[in-house]
């Protein structure tokens, strides 16, 4: 982006309820001065959304789409821990913050992955990579009622 203020989405699915608070909490505390967290919300969601949201995902794990489509609505009342925010490189510290999906990558760089360990967050967070999947992911939570829109 041209821009130095980019924005991105970060959430916590509704599975570990009860870790769902403390990761999100721990998230926010590595952000840095200048990051602005444009909105806070739990929003609750249904199946349509996840089934959107993940389409991508039913091709290489069917069972683990089914889960997320099937289960997350009803687990927690659907809700998710989901922010929207802005800053310079957030896309990237987002990424550097959450780390890489694979629990093992982690060891030694004071990601969320390495704090909360391989059995709460290989997926309970969701963030998005790229600014391409930013916008994406930004459009199906606004489609689903989940985030206000908002106008840059």
């Amino acid at each position: 982006m041209s821009d130095s203020k980019e924005f991105t989405i970060f959430f916590v699915k509704p599975p570990f309820y009860v870790m769902r608070k403390k990761i999100y909490n721990a998230f926010f505390e590595r952000l840095v001065l200048g990051d602005h967290i444009e909105w806070r919300g739990q929003p609750r969601t249904v199946a349509d959304f996840y089934r959107e949201f993940y389409a991508d995902v039913e091709a290489k794990n069917p069972d683990g789409f089914n889960v997320m489509v099937e289960k997350y609505p009803r687990t927690s009342g659907g809700l998710i821990d989901l922010a929207r925010i802005s800053g310079e490189g957030i896309v990237q510290r987002v990424k550097e913050i959450v780390g890489p999906t694979r629990y093992e990558d982690n060891f030694g760089k004071n990601t969320l992955r390495e704090q909360f360990g391989p059995f709460v967050l290989p997926n309970t967070v969701v963030h998005a990579s790229t600014p391409e999947e930013v916008e994406r992911d930004i459009e199906i939570l606004i489609k689903y009622n989940l985030m206000p829109e908002y106008r840059d």
